[in-house]
């Protein structure tokens, strides 16, 4: 189990957001009428594209929960397999609440997370240091001395 003790606050708030953001997608995922949700005038596949961006900036940030140890290229592949299993499993477990799984909806969600990923490198190089510091704190406790220190 994870300790956020003498961690500061960012790394719990970005895995309580995480977690948030993510049971809150999975639910409005499964409303049997999610036209009632949202306007007729937004694409469905903008939304899911959307939807997805969000989801893979919080889980490179968080590096999910701290399971996701990897770095580099190496992280960049896992996040995007674990959301595309999960857009998968997301897609596959809609029909039981009268809502219809699309090939489409997960393509608009793979590109999200592929957006996602591109947005969080462009983060990293403009902000160096910065995203991979709040990582660090998030999932290893020895770096948050080094941080503490360079501030």
């Amino acid at each position: 189990m994870m300790s956020y003790r003498n961690r500061g606050v960012w790394p719990l708030l970005i895995h309580v957001m995480l977690a948030g953001y993510w049971i809150t997608l999975f639910t409005a995922t499964h409303i049997p009428h999610p036209e009632t949700l949202v306007s007729p005038n937004i694409s469905d596949k903008l939304i899911h594209c959307g939807a997805y961006v969000v989801l893979t900036l919080f889980a490179r940030w968080s590096r999910f929960f701290g399971l996701l140890t990897v770095t580099g290229w190496q992280a960049v592949g896992w996040t995007f397999a674990v959301l595309a299993g999960y857009g998968i499993l997301e897609e596959l477990t809609q029909a039981p609440f009268g809502r219809t799984p699309q090939v489409s909806d997960f393509l608009a969600e793979m590109s999200g997370a592929a957006v996602g990923l591109l947005l969080f490198y462009r983060l990293e190089r403009a902000f160096p240091g910065w995203c991979s510091r709040q990582c660090d704190s998030a999932t290893n406790p020895e770096n948050d001395s080094n941080t503490s220190e360079e501030k």
